[in-house]
């Protein structure tokens, strides 16, 4: 027998394995965090605010979208479903959450996730 569908549940993501991409850069990282879903699909803010730079002025500096992107710095991301407590529950996706000047991508996705 198998389970219905989620309806409202969980989420938390984890972020460890902090990597720069770009030497120098002075951009910080906000932290893991969960909220609770409704349905059946869950969105991923990533945020970029000038504020977050350990000075100013952000280096390097953001950009508006456009082929002259660069990759800022990297981190391990794991989604989880059943708990609130970022690292938690059951693991669903691991992936690479990976900052640039211009966007922010999520990449090598695994579904189910990798432990």
């Amino acid at each position: 027998m198998m389970d219905g569908p989620l309806t409202i549940y969980s989420i938390n993501e984890y972020l460890d394995n902090f990597q720069n991409d770009y030497a120098g850069n002075n951009w910080q990282w906000g932290v893991s965090d969960s909220s609770w879903i409704s349905g059946d699909e869950w969105t991923d803010t990533i945020n970029f605010m000038s504020a977050w730079c350990a000075s100013q002025p952000c280096v390097p500096l953001p950009s508006n979208p456009g082929p002259d992107f660069i990759a800022v710095h990297n981190a391990n991301q794991k989604w989880s479903v059943g708990s609130q407590t970022p690292g938690q529950g059951a693991a669903i996706q691991t992936n690479i959450l990976r900052r640039y000047t211009d966007e922010a991508r999520h990449e090598g996705i695994t579904n189910p996730a990798i432990p």
